[in-house]
């Protein structure tokens, strides 16, 4: 993503270095396991091998297409949540543009902060 004056910007890169670095001190598996639609909330759900899971919503719901295409985050990590979003709907925009994506992203990185927490209660975050 990039500003008005084409600085790149993407905080999912200093999550992901920490996370990098709390995975060292206490292991957990980021990879996931499953991706949950929720058509009448308009929600997506990630769960991660180990427990975690995030919810986030995209404002206009998402179609049955965007469900389908969502299971191409499964395997992904949630550690690298922007790679997700890329690798599953091809491209992303920030501040709400292309909400499904930003959406994904999202319940990814709420994902990769609760497995910690479900790992590890009290300990980590």
């Amino acid at each position: 993503m990039h500003s008005h004056l084409g600085f790149v910007q993407d905080d999912s890169a200093g999550l992901a270095v920490v996370a990098s670095l709390l995975k060292a001190a206490y292991p957990v598996n980021t990879l996931i396991e499953n991706v949950f639609v929720d058509h009448s909330e308009g929600t997506i759900t990630v769960y991660t091998k180990d427990g975690g899971s995030g919810t986030a919503m995209a404002r206009r719901g998402f179609t049955p297409f965007e469900a389908e295409l969502s299971q191409r985050a499964v395997g992904l990590d949630t550690q690298f949540s922007q790679a997700v979003a890329f690798r599953t709907f091809g491209r992303i925009y920030g501040q709400g543009v292309m909400e499904t994506a930003v959406a994904l992203q999202a319940a990814c990185a709420l994902a990769l902060l609760d497995t910690f927490e479900v790992r590890y209660p009290g300990e980590v975050i």
